[in-house]
């Protein structure tokens, strides 16, 4: 009876206590479970990187196309603008200049740089002509567009700048800046042999607008700045009978 006890007792034993090995292989197995395996910090710092490369690339791609966006902008005041400097005075240079409008109808306003070449945009202002014809009846006409910084999105949205027109200081209404249509294209290539002169074309009978009116002659550019582009009239043989200039002006600030 004794040595079935006694080897009751040392089974016992040997169950709750377990043998070394068990220990060690058991300790072992929580301090692998406790830390991580280098594989997984290699994931992560692969991650960590990517993450920081693909930061780096968007941040890059974004300021393209602020570039991008602000140089499509400066398009939209005048092509010569897009290539001025802060540091760089005022630059003056002689374009060819067309007022044009039906007698019932608005004015539009267009710049060429070779009279053989028609004119890539042309401003489209709600100023009645007839309006116009009496205020250069005076002798001096300003007239002034301005607008606001569009961003990319609203144009391609369709919503492009709000140009406010002024007219001697007045508010006319508004401007927009289009390409020429089939017929602005008409009215400036029967113009193209007019170096400098104002005159009524023909009744488009079809429009039922009346005649057009226009006022063709070469204007001094002056590029301001990227924002600033203004137009003043040359009369021929430098007398100052007519004072005539257009000012386009356009505002950073972001609404």
């Amino acid at each position: 009876m004794k040595v079935i006890d006694n080897l009751r007792r040392f089974i016992a034993f040997c169950l709750c206590t377990g043998s070394p090995d068990d220990v060690v292989s058991t300790s072992t197995r929580s301090t692998i479970n406790e830390r991580p395996s280098s594989s997984l910090l290699d994931i992560f710092k692969d991650r960590a990187q990517e993450h920081n490369t693909q930061y780096q690339e968007d941040q890059e791609d974004q300021e393209e196309e602020e570039e991008e966006e602000e140089e499509e902008e400066d398009s939209l005041i005048d092509p010569s603008a897009a290539c001025h400097h802060r540091s760089q005075s005022p630059r003056r240079s002689l374009v060819v200049g067309t007022l044009y409008g039906h007698r019932r109808g608005h004015v539009s306003f267009c710049v060429q740089s070779d009279p053989a070449v028609p004119p890539p945009f042309l401003y489209e202002i709600s100023v009645p002509t007839a309006l116009l014809a009496r205020e250069m009846s005076s002798g001096f006409v300003r007239m002034s567009l301005e607008c606001s910084f569009a961003s990319r999105r609203s144009t391609r949205c369709g919503a492009g700048p709000v140009w406010k027109a002024y007219c001697n200081g007045r508010k006319v209404g508004y401007a927009v800046r289009r390409k020429p249509s089939e017929k602005d294209l008409v009215v400036v290539q029967s113009l193209r042999s007019v170096s400098a002169g104002a005159g009524v074309m023909l009744e488009d009978v079809k429009s039922g607008k009346g005649e057009v009116m226009y006022v063709r002659a070469s204007y001094e550019r002056v590029v301001g700045s990227r924002d600033s582009v203004s137009y003043h009239l040359i009369n021929p043989g430098g007398s100052p009978s007519q004072e005539l200039s257009v000012f386009l002006l356009r505002n950073r600030h972001r609404y």
